[in-house]
């Protein structure tokens, strides 16, 4: 095997959401809930989370699974041979310029670098619509990560290019679908690793 190693940075063109779940999310025992039904203005506060110094992330997986989603736009019959050599290195994806303040001091101006997402959300087994209260990031947030694979499989160029269409097809974080979480990458460095034997 022909093993390569590349090291991403990406910058945000889009705002991101944050929705990750916690266990937080279903405490052990029953607390009051905050708000009425589909609208309750505290929710934001158990779906991000951040290091111990402040800095917002999320799992490792999200990229992976975005690369993965991405590689149908780059080239047919991609994807089922990119999800079978990818391996995503990084565990957290640490948005290194978005720093949590106190959660009081946070508010609904998108200007700000951090703030609340405030919009109407239909339920698509209901019909219902409820009012969605999420963390979100602003254009310009920074994260980097690290990607191996199987370059006998797929090459460099042809997996930068993957990368390429992840942050302007799929993106990361929540509500992907109507644009959030877009990026472009602002470096891709690729290095060969030893060629790994069979024992």
């Amino acid at each position: 095997m022909a093993m390569y190693r590349a090291e991403v940075e990406i910058t945000g063109t889009r705002p991101i959401l944050f929705n990750c779940f916690s266990p937080e999310c279903i405490p052990l025992e029953r607390k009051e809930k905050n708000g009425v039904a589909g609208n309750n203005p505290e929710e934001w506060k158990n779906t991000y989370k951040t290091t111990d110094e402040g800095f917002l992330y999320v799992d490792g997986s999200y990229i992976h699974r975005c690369l993965i989603n991405a590689a149908k736009f780059t080239k047919r019959g991609l994807q089922s041979t990119l999800a079978a050599t990818l391996d995503t290195l990084t565990d957290k994806l640490v948005f290194e310029n978005r720093k949590v303040p106190n959660q009081e001091r946070i508010t609904t101006d998108a200007s700000q670098e951090v703030y609340i997402d405030i919009r109407s959300v239909k339920m698509a087994k209901t019909s219902s619509r409820h009012i969605r209260y999420r963390l979100a990031s602003s254009i310009g947030w920074k994260t980097s990560f690290s990607i191996l694979w199987d370059s006998s499989l797929i090459n460099k160029e042809l997996l930068e290019s993957v990368c390429h269409d992840a942050g302007l097809f799929v993106g990361i974080g929540d509500n992907r679908s109507n644009g959030f979480g877009r990026f472009e990458v602002n470096s891709f460095k690729a290095i060969p690793l030893r060629n790994r034997r069979n024992a």
